[in-house]
């Protein structure tokens, strides 16, 4: 039996909260590997943490493993410290979700076909994580620098991921201030050539704006699954909404469709953030016709608009919560900072929005819920 076969028949037999010492034990008889760590990034995407010690911080910006997480590639050093042989970092990804990094120490260097055998492991590993992850709770605790509020703990539990690919596309999302945002959410769903998207913000703070963030999204995804066109899953989440709040709670949502095969984009604004297309190193902020939020009246109609896009654009959506300024000053300088992500992956580019956001606040929290959507479409596909 290979070491891929024996790490997947190790991990499969492991109790889940036990794959990291079952990977490990697997891996020092088929490799000689004399240690291994599982890193994943907090909820800020700023650290990265040990699953076998959590309280061990590496930050992302500056660090090996950072490079690694960062970069989606693997990397050789040294063991240093005095110690022989090699160290073996691997980014574990799965279908463009960034799970972390798989740091081993072998006895040597490998060769060019054991290193994609290697990465092979770090994508298995990220597959049995995300099983995992439906019955323990040990990954959700590593991944926390700090205690998430009940209203982030119901919206980080909501979301598909944060980032995601597939050929001709890439997408990435993130959420602040992570540890306690609320009404703030995002969504994505891929369906032959069809990919579905949604930014959306709940009105209010704390968990009955999360709780109104969820209606919605809940909605939507169930709207989207009974092959509803977009305009009618629009409404429908409208009616949920007013059923459940009588109009006193509503949620401010941009949602788009995009035909992978053509290109073409719909949108449907509902009072949404901003969205923002980078086209061939130009920017334009795409206008939109405003339509009323989810939830405000009964029965609202909603109409779609239509862009098509050209291999290699990219697509940005912002919340107001990027563009808030705080009490006597202004918001983010919002072009330059997008235009700052054209050479970056959509992945990082979101982190690089995010990151701006943090220096132009001084690191201070934010005081509003923000998100950062970022679709990147490289030419037609047939799914």
């Amino acid at each position: 039996m290979n070491a891929l076969a024996e790490a997947v028949t190790a991990m499969e037999d492991a109790p889940p909260g036990g794959l990291v010492p079952a990977l490990a034990a697997a891996l020092e008889k088929s490799l000689g590997c004399a240690s291994l760590s599982l890193l994943l990034p907090d909820y800020h995407l700023a650290s990265l943490h040990p699953v076998e010690d959590p309280s061990v911080v590496i930050p992302l910006d500056g660090s090996w493993e950072g490079r690694i997480f960062a970069a989606q590639r693997h990397d050789v050093r040294s063991a240093g410290n005095g110690e022989d042989g090699v160290q073996v970092g691997l980014p574990v990804t799965v279908r463009g979700d960034r799970v972390g990094v798989l740091a081993l120490h072998l006895p040597s260097g490998p060769r060019a076909e054991s290193l994609e055998e290697l990465q092979l492991i770090a994508t298995a590993v990220g597959r049995a994580i995300r099983v995992a992850e439906r019955v323990t709770d040990q990954f959700a605790k590593a991944r926390r620098s700090r205690p998430l509020t009940v209203a982030a703990e119901l919206q980080w539990a909501l979301l598909p991921g944060v980032s995601f690919s597939a050929p001709g596309v890439a997408i990435a999302a993130q959420l602040e201030p992570a540890y306690s945002v609320a009404g703030d959410a995002y969504d994505w769903a891929l369906t032959g050539n069809t990919l579905t998207l949604l930014a959306c913000d709940g009105a209010g703070r704390g968990v009955p704006a999360s709780l109104a963030s969820t209606i919605a999204l809940t909605a939507l995804r169930n709207a989207r699954r009974a092959n509803l066109p977009l305009r009618d899953q629009a409404a429908l989440a409208d009616q949920a909404m007013y059923a459940h709040f009588g109009g006193e709670q509503f949620v401010s949502a941009l949602l788009m469709e995009v035909d992978l095969a053509s290109g073409r984009l719909q949108i449907i604004d509902a009072g949404s953030p901003q969205l923002w297309l980078l086209r061939s190193g130009e920017l334009t902020e795409v206008g939109l016709d405003p339509q009323l939020p989810l939830g405000m009246f009964e029965e609202t109609r909603y109409d779609e608009q239509y862009v098509m896009l050209e291999p290699g654009d990219r697509v940005v959506v912002v919340s107001d919560g990027v563009l808030a300024g705080r009490a006597g000053g202004e918001g983010l300088a919002i072009e330059p900072t997008i235009r700052g992500t054209r050479l970056l992956a959509a992945d990082e580019a979101v982190r690089h929005v995010m990151r701006e956001l943090s220096q132009h606040h001084k690191g201070e929290a934010l005081e509003d819920d923000a998100v950062v959507l970022c679709l990147d479409w490289s030419g037609p596909t047939q799914g």
